[in-house]
Order: C-alpha cells, then structure tokens, then sequence
C-alpha cells in the first residue's frame, strides 16, 4: 500500500497541538490562515453575508461590539454557550485583520435603531440627503 493511502487514526487533541505547535514557522502562518477561514465564515443569505463565528448566526461585528460596550468573556460565553473561549478569541484576531470591515459594519447597525440626522450622515455613508430632508423632527 501506498504510504499517502495508508489510513491513520484520528489525533487525540493533544496530539494534534503538539504536531501544530511544532510546524515550521511558513507552515504554522499558513495553517492559521486556513484556521481562521474555517473558524469565521461569510455566507450568501445568513446575517446579511456578514462574518460570522463557525456554523453560527454570530456576526463577529455584533461581538465586538458587545466587547467595545464592556461586556467580558465571561458574560458572552453564558449568553452564547455555543461559543468557546478560542471562538472569542478568534473572533477579536478577525477583527484585528479587518478593522474597517467590522467597525463600518458596527456604525451600519447601530444606525439603524437612529434617525438620520447630520450626525448620522457624517458617521455613515449609506444615508441619502433625501432621508435627513424627509424625517419629521
């Protein structure tokens, strides 16, 4: 047999970060990336095509904005006991490599709860003249 087709069992957890923490700079850059394109996902038609947390409906904006808003880990992993404390953590590297993303995305849906005033237009871009002209006070 072939050794590329020579089935192997699974790797216990710690096997598997003993062998990840011992890859070659290159390799472990690479196998992060891969990571976190598994662990934050955007999908067409879920929350919008937002990044979301792995086979969730968690938008990573709405956890950094939970976080900005001084809620802890803590309190996150009680009101959302499908995240892990690595989710969270994966979640805030995301928003490191994606500020802009995540902090316009943050504007966006709190502007929404708003009405359009100049402040409003000046945080957002989305609002047309036409809106701030048309609200009643």
């Amino acid at each position: 047999m072939n050794p590329i087709e020579t089935p192997t069992q699974p790797l216990s957890p710690i096997a598997l970060a003993k062998t990840i923490s011992d890859l070659p700079s290159i390799e472990l850059a690479a196998f992060q990336e891969a990571l976190l394109t598994y662990m934050i996902q955007k999908t067409p038609g879920v929350c919008g095509g937002d990044a979301c947390i792995r086979h969730t409906r968690i938008p990573v904006w709405l956890i950094i904005s939970f976080l900005q808003n001084g809620l802890n880990q803590t309190d996150l992993l009680r009101n959302y006991p499908g995240l892990t404390a690595f989710d969270l953590s994966i979640t805030q590297l995301y928003y490191s490599l994606h500020r802009q993303e995540i902090d316009e995305l943050i504007i966006a849906n709190n502007l929404e709860d708003l009405p359009p005033t100049i402040e409003t237009i000046e945080l957002s871009h989305t609002w047309r003249w036409t809106d701030v002209t048309t609200s009643t006070p």
